[in-house]
Order: C-alpha cells, then sequence, then structure tokens
C-alpha cells in the first residue's frame, strides 16, 4: 500500500518475546470470556472474510495482467495491436467485476454490523479489511488509466497499421484460399460429415461470418472461374463446422492447420474457459497472434527471472560483505576477550598477595583499628564535656543577672551553639503561641518583667507601646542598634527559626545584665509574621517595619512565600500609621523590582526614597561606613526618588536617623553581602493617609 511501511520485523520481535515470555512462565494465556466465545463462528464474518480473499485474488490477478500490459506496451516490436487491445478490453472487465464484488462486500459488512455482538476492535477491522481493498482497487483504477494515457498514441497507430494488415488478407489469391480450403476437407471429411459435431459448433460466430463475406465477394468479382463454382456449394455445405474454424486460424496465427477436429476442439475448450465478456472481447478482436503472445510472456518473465537472479546476485554479495565485518568484528572481541582474562588472572594473583600480606599482619590491623576507637571515644567524651561547661556557663551568666546587675564579666551567647538552617517555609504548621487579639497580649512581662523601667522613670517621653517591628530580625543586629538609636521607643524582632530566636533572646537578657538599665526596649518573639500579625498588634500601631534582606524564594512556584506581596501589603497598611514607613533591603535584583512594583501599585504607599549602594572599600581601612552610594540606578528608573548623590542621601539620613544605621551595615546579612561583593538595594515607602 502506498504511504506505508514494512514492520514485519516488529512483528517477529513481538512474537518471539511472547513466546518466550510463555516459555519462561512469566505469562499466562486466560481463555477467552464465555460471551465472546460465540463470535467465533458468526457466519456472517465468515462469509465476508470468504468474499474478502475472493476479492483479493482477483486483484492479484488484475495486477499481473497490468504487468503484462506494461510489458507490451515497452516492448512495441514483439506486441501485435490486437493483443494488447484484447488485453486492456480484459482488464476493463476485470475492474467492472472487481466493482461488484466491493459492492457486495459492503453489503457484507453492513450485514456483519447488523448481526455481530463482538467488540468495536473486531468491527474497526472488518471495516480496514473493506477500506484496504477498495483502495488497492482505486490504485489499479488509477495506474489502468495513467497507462493509458501514456500510451494513447501508439494503440492508435496500432489499430491503423491492423486494418491495413487485415485488408491485405482479405485481398489474397482465392484459387490459393480455395485449395488450402478443399486439402483441409478432404482431410477431415469424415468428422464434417458427423452431425453431431456440426450442430454444436455455432452458426453466428463473427468470423465466419467475415469469411463468407470475402468468399462471396470474390465469387461475384470473379463470374467465369469453375473453381469458384465448386467452392459454394462446398462453403454452404459446411459453413457451420468447417469455414470458421478453418480460415481465421490460419490466418491469423501463421500456422497451416492440418485436422480440422484438432481446431474445433482447441475452439470450444477456449470457449467454454472464457465468460461471455470474454468471448464478446474475443469476438471483436480476431487477429490475435496467440503464439507470438505466449512467447512475449515467456520472454518477459525471463528478463523479469533475471533482473531478480542480479538482484540476489548483489543481496549475496551484500551479506558477504555483512559476515566479514562480522567475522572481523569476533576476532577483536576474541582478542579482547584475551586480554580482559589475562588482566583478570594477573589482578587474582596480586589480590591473593595482598591477602597473604594481610593474613601476615593481622595482629598489627587489630591493634591500629583499637587504637583508633580508643582514641575516638576520647575525643567525643572531650567534646562533650566542653559544650555541656560552656553551656554551663551561659546558664550561670544569664542567671546572675538578677543577682549581679553591676558584673561586667558575663558572657554573650555564642552563634556556633545556635545554628540552623537559613530558610524555613512558612506555611508549614509550627507550634506557635500566639494571642487571640492584641488586647491579650503581655508586653510587660516580654521587656523586662517591670512596667516601671529605669527609662519611663528618668524620662517621661518613654512610650510603652512597640513602635518599631523588625521582620525577620535574624541575629538581632538591627534590634540591638534600634536599642541604643532609639531608646525611648520599644521595638520588637520577630523570628520563626527557633534556635535563631533563642539566641536573640538570650542575647537580651545577657546585655540587660551585663549593661543594667539598657536594651530593657527590645524584645524577640518566635511566630509567623505572614499569619499571625493582627493577633499582636492593633491598627495604626506601628511607625516603622522594617524587612532586611528578605529569602527571595527565585522559583516561580514560590514567589507566594515572599514576605512583601500585594496581600502582605494590605495587612502593613493597616497596622501602620498614616506617616510611617517602611524599610526594604536586599542584595538580589529580581527580588528589589519586585518588591518595588508591588509597592507602587499599593494605593496607601507612596516612594520616599531608592537607593543604589555599594560594598565600601574604606570600611577594611576603619572606616563606619559599610556601603556606599553608587550613582547608576540599576533597577530603579530615573525618577525624582532615585537618590543619585552623596549630598541627597546626607539630607535623607539626617531626617531619618535609620538611613544612616542602615547604611552602616548593622545586619549579619549586610556584612556577608559586602564581603561577597554584592550590590544592596535600599527601597523606603511611606504610608499615607486614608482617602
Amino acid at each position: 500500500m502506498i504511504g506505508a511501511f514494512d514492520r514485519t520485523g516488529e512483528f517477529r520481535a513481538c512474537t518471539q518475546s511472547l513466546h518466550d515470555r510463555l516459555l519462561s512462565g512469566r505469562l499466562r494465556l486466560k481463555p477467552p470470556h464465555p460471551k465472546y466465545l460465540h463470535s467465533v463462528d458468526n457466519t456472517y464474518t465468515a462469509n465476508l472474510i470468504a468474499k474478502s480473499k475472493q476479492m483479493s485474488e482477483e486483484l492479484k490477478m488484475t495486477v499481473s495482467k497490468m504487468t503484462k500490459l506494461r510489458i507490451l506496451f515497452q516492448e512495441p516490436s514483439h506486441s501485435s495491436p490486437e493483443a494488447l487491445s484484447k488485453l486492456i478490453e480484459v482488464i476493463q472487465y476485470d475492474i467492472m467485476d472487481l466493482n461488484k464484488t466491493k459492492l457486495q462486500l459492503k453489503a457484507s459488512v453492513s450485514e456483519v454490523k447488523e448481526h455481530s455482538t463482538a467488540g468495536v476492535q473486531h468491527l474497526r477491522h472488518i471495516d480496514l479489511i473493506v477500506i484496504g481493498l477498495e483502495y488497492h482497487l482505486s490504485f489499479l483504477v488509477s495506474e489502468f488509466r495513467v497507462v493509458l494515457e501514456e500510451h494513447k498514441t501508439s494503440l492508435s497507430v496500432d489499430s491503423r497499421k491492423s486494418e491495413a494488415n487485415i485488408q491485405m488478407n482479405n485481398d489474397l489469391n482465392p484459387l490459393t484460399e480455395y485449395a488450402s480450403h478443399s486439402r483441409i476437407m478432404k482431410t477431415n471429411e469424415p468428422s464434417s460429415i458427423n452431425p453431431t459435431s456440426d450442430n454444436s459448433i455455432p452458426n453466428t460466430h463473427p468470423i465466419n461470418d467475415q469469411l463468407q463475406g470475402n468468399k462471396k465477394q470474390q465469387c461475384s468479382s470473379n463470374p467465369s472461374n469453375p473453381t469458384m463454382s465448386l467452392l459454394t456449394p462446398v462453403s454452404y455445405s459446411h459453413s457451420t463446422s468447417s469455414l470458421p474454424s478453418v480460415m481465421p486460424i490460419s490466418k491469423l496465427n501463421g500456422t497451416p492447420i492440418v485436422n480440422r477436429s484438432e481446431v474445433y476442439n482447441s475452439f470450444q475448450a477456449e470457449k467454454t474457459s472464457r465468460t461471455p465478456e470474454q468471448l464478446q472481447i474475443f469476438a471483436s478482436n480476431p487477429h490475435v497472434s496467440l503464439i507470438d503472445q505466449e512467447v512475449r510472456q515467456r520472454d518477459a518473465a525471463i528478463r523479469r527471472v533475471e533482473s531478480t537472479i542480479v538482484q540476489l546476485g548483489e543481496i549475496y554479495q551484500q551479506f558477504s560483505t555483512l559476515v566479514q565485518e562480522q567475522n572481523d568484528l569476533v576476532l577483536r572481541i576474541d582478542s579482547q576477550t584475551d586480554n580482559v582474562e589475562m588482566n583478570i588472572s594477573e589482578a587474582h594473583a596480586q589480590l591473593l598477595v595482598f591477602m597473604r600480606r594481610i593474613s601476615a599482619q593481622r595482629g598489627l590491623l587489630i591493634k591500629v583499628f583499637i587504637t583508633l576507637i580508643l582514641c575516638f571515644v576520647v575525643v567525643s567524651q572531650f567534646w562533650i564535656f566542653s559544650q555541656m561547661s560552656e553551656c554551663a556557663m551561659v546558664l550561670d551568666s544569664v542567671d546572675s543577672c538578677g543577682k549581679c546587675p553591676t558584673d561586667k564579666n558575663i558572657r554573650l551567647p555564642s552563634k556556633r551553639h545556635y545554628r540552623q538552617r537559613a530558610h524555613c517555609n512558612p506555611w508549614s504548621d509550627h507550634t506557635l503561641d500566639y494571642p487571640l487579639k492584641p488586647e491579650l497580649m503581655d508586653w510587660e512581662k516580654l521587656f523586662g518583667g517591670n512596667p516601671a523601667s529605669s527609662l519611663s522613670v528618668n524620662n517621661n517621653s518613654f512610650d510603652p507601646i512597640v513602635r518599631f517591628l523588625d521582620v525577620g530580625c535574624g541575629y538581632g543586629g538591627l534590634l540591638f542598634n534600634l536599642s541604643t538609636f532609639y531608646p525611648f521607643t520599644r521595638s520588637v524582632g520577630l523570628e520563626i527559626r527557633l534556635k535563631v530566636c533563642d539566641f536573640v533572646q538570650e542575647k537580651i537578657k545577657a546585655l540587660r545584665a551585663k549593661h543594667s538599665g539598657q536594651y530593657n526596649n527590645i524584645a524577640c518573639i518566635r511566630t509567623n509574621a505572614m499569619k499571625f500579625l493582627p493577633n499582636f498588634f492593633h491598627k495604626e500601631q506601628l511607625h516603622k517595619i522594617f524587612f532586611l534582606y528578605p529569602d527571595p524564594h527565585f522559583k516561580r512556584v514560590k514567589h507566594k512565600w515572599r514576605i512583601i506581596s500585594p496581600t502582605l501589603l494590605d495587612i502593613y497598611a493597616y497596622l501602620l500609621t498614616p506617616g510611617g514607613k517602611i524599610y526594604s533591603t536586599t542584595d538580589v535584583p529580581d527580588l528589589g523590582k519586585w518588591i518595588v512594583d508591588c509597592l507602587c501599585a499599593h494605593p496607601l504607599f507612596r516612594p520616599v526614597c531608592h537607593v543604589h549602594l555599594s560594598p565600601a572599600v574604606e570600611k577594611i581601612q576603619g572606616a563606619n561606613e559599610l556601603l556606599k552610594i553608587s550613582t547608576y540606578p540599576d533597577i530603579f528608573e530615573e525618577n525624582s526618588h532615585f537618590v543619585k548623590d552623596s549630598e541627597s542621601f546626607q539630607i535623607l539620613k539626617e531626617s531619618d536617623p535609620v538611613l544612616k544605621l542602615l547604611e552602616q551595615g548593622c545586619t549579619e546579612e549586610a556584612h556577608k553581602a559586602c564581603r561577597e561583593g554584592r550590590e544592596t538595594f535600599l527601597i523606603v515607602y511611606e504610608r499615607i493617609s486614608n482617602p
């Protein structure tokens, strides 16, 4: 079929795999379900299959005739126009029969679909059979039409030549025809008298009519010829038996016929073996050279065999080349196998030598192993003891805060005892304590447990309400600086990581103990700022909210985890008082652009300044500023809010001391970004009044 390809190799591989699985026991064939057993003996399906097989055989025969027609067209010197015309008409009648068979097949398919109870796959297979046969038939018709169109001119020329030859054969000497005819009549006289044989021969054969017409014309043209007067009664007396069998075949085939009965028997056999349509074709084309046609068929078959032999020779040559290549490959594999075997033998010998040496030094190895185990036990015990002593010292220093408030030798906690992974999933379920509403929060207990602190006694400007909030405070770098920059304002840091929050709380306690009367305005709470902020703070309570170096969450699916988002900005706007500010720093340009876009899109925030800070090299030489201003906008657009020079930034620092604190790099993340040479983007936005 055109447009298809041979998948016989795949089918054989699948059947071989199924066979191997059956033999190995990995697969068991299940018997068919009882409801499908009756479809096997379906008479309609059997009739359809039989008709399709018959049509397939007829298609193959017609295709072979088409091949023969092509060969005759390719060799015009060995083919007669009569043979070509006869073969063309035979193919036409075959195509008509195939069309009738196709219609019968379609009717059978409709019957199968009406009476079949099989599955959809069975009916689809039947449709595919009929469609395939229709495709073959349509392809055959198109090929036949193309062949006729290509050789249209040669067919017209051959038809004119055949008509000229017939006219020349009709003009032969009547005496020669009569002599040959009389000789045959004499040799076959007994059989011609037989009435059975005479009656069995048809009187209306077209060859008989043509020859009788020629005889009458010759007799009328030569009335004085005595031989023709003798020919007339003989011809009329034997017109039903001898004339149609003798004259046309002797003329067409070019061979003398000596026995009238043999000619009659061959004619009868040919007649009985042909269909009425083929007899009509033969009657309309009586000038076919049967012997020449047979010779040409044999010649074409011999040529096809020769071409097949040549192709087989090429295939055998390719196969021999492939066998030679496989032989070379096998030889190389054998040589490599020998080398591998030799190497394995050598390695085995070396391994035996090594094992003998180990066996000889077994005692030494056991001693070394025991020594290593003892060293490990001693070192681990020493490390555990040192850790316990450090923890005891930290606890003693924390416990001594209330006993010795003026002790200057209190040790602060170390970060290496409170290490934890840098990131935490804010959407996971943590065990957190939080009030149901802000009125239930005990801030005095969190800020030292004494409401009358030294700051509130000595200064009437002390604000007992929390005004500054550091979200994600980390190890508390900003909190400790805010405590000294704003001693009369309470600041709270929020951290979700347990060990980091414990470190900040312990350090606050140690600083309060070490510096009496200070650091009572800062505290740290372990909570989730993305969920529970409204549970801790009232509406418009906060003045400043800090988001320093938040987690960037680079993946798109994790952008919802970012601490600044359009949804969370509504909560921050609820908690900030009009005029309050949001401070954010980051060393990730994509996150900085995200923060700017979110804040610009929110209706309750307006930009104050966009500052691009670079690591300051002078910090190594003893300068206070860890960061310096950069005039390159990078992610910020050139607008009135972008700070371009140091003078403008100095004015902003004088109006807001927090900017100076952020420029100094008060957090651990800021120091890390400077050490690695990363840029820092400072973003400040102000809460406006409700519209």
